[in-house]
Formats: C-alpha cells, sequence, structure tokens
C-alpha cells in the first residue's frame, strides 16, 4: 500500500525546511524507506523517514495551510505549506507580506489565501525553478573559487 499525496507532501516541506538538496533527499529516503522515490514508500516506511527527518530537526508547524483547511477551488493545506516552505529558503524577506509582493507580481493573486489550486501550482513550480537556479550558481561560483585558489 502507497502513501497518500498529503503524506508525500510532507516530507517534501520537510526536505525544503532542512535544507536538503535531492541527492541528500534521496539517500535518506534509501537509507531509511529502502526506496528512491517517496511515492514508492510503505505508510510503515514513511514513518521511519519522517522520524528521521524529525530528528534531524524538522518541525511539524500548524502553518496558515491549516487554519484555512480545505477549500474547494482554492490552493490545498499542504500547497500552501509548501509554498512558504520554498519562500523561506529561496527569499532574502521572508514574511508573508513579500511573499504576497511576489504572488501579486507574477500571478496576479493579492496573498496566498486567496490562491487557487492552479495558482499555486504555478507558484511551486517557479520557486522551485528559482531554488534550482541558485543552486547551479552556488555550485558554478563554488568551482570558479576553487579554480582561482589554486593559482
Amino acid at each position: 500500500m502507497a502513501i497518500t499525496k498529503r503524506q508525500v507532501s510532507l516530507l517534501h516541506v520537510a526536505k525544503s525546511k532542512l535544507c536538503l538538496d535531492d541527492e541528500a533527499y534521496r539517500n535518506i529516503l534509501q537509507n531509511e524507506g529502502g526506496v528512491t522515490t517517496s511515492t514508492a514508500l510503505t505508510p510503515q516506511k514513511f514513518e521511519k523517514v519522517l522520524q528521521y527527518f524529525k530528528r534531524m530537526g524538522f518541525q511539524q508547524s500548524k502553518s496558515t495551510g491549516k487554519r484555512l483547511g480545505y477549500r474547494p477551488g482554492m490552493a490545498t493545506p499542504e500547497q500552501v505549506d509548501y509554498i512558504k516552505s520554498l519562500w523561506r529558503t529561496h527569499a532574502t524577506k521572508t514574511d508573508d507580506r513579500s511573499l504576497d509582493k511576489w504572488l501579486h507580481h507574477f500571478f496576479g493573486v493579492s496573498s496566498l489565501r486567496f490562491a487557487d489550486r492552479a495558482v499555486a501550482g504555478k507558484a511551486i513550480v517557479a520557486l522551485k525553478n528559482m531554488t534550482r537556479r541558485e543552486q547551479k550558481g552556488r555550485r558554478r561560483n563554488g568551482s570558479a573559487r576553487k579554480d582561482t585558489e589554486g593559482s
């Protein structure tokens, strides 16, 4: 039996909050759950991976997403939590007001609480891409520094 989409989302939020790159995340899935993708976890292995993340410092929060609950057609609590987590990882100003300004600028939504599921999905993709580009830039800059240090 596979885990639910909500459980997969929770693992992705943990990955983001713990600032794990894909390689580290997959290593944990392999070592703790015996799989390379979260969707292949059983409920028992999910608990094992989640406990590992908690030992690393992950804390499940009662965020805005949980307070808003499920609203037909609107962003799910998991999407809200994930967007906030990605925003905290990416942005220099990590407050909700800055996130709302970004959402308004790019998606025409004045606040995350007004985002529908489609906008939330697009925001997640955009934030993941921004984070990925930053990581590539850091790796490129890090390797360039190593090359010049040896000279």
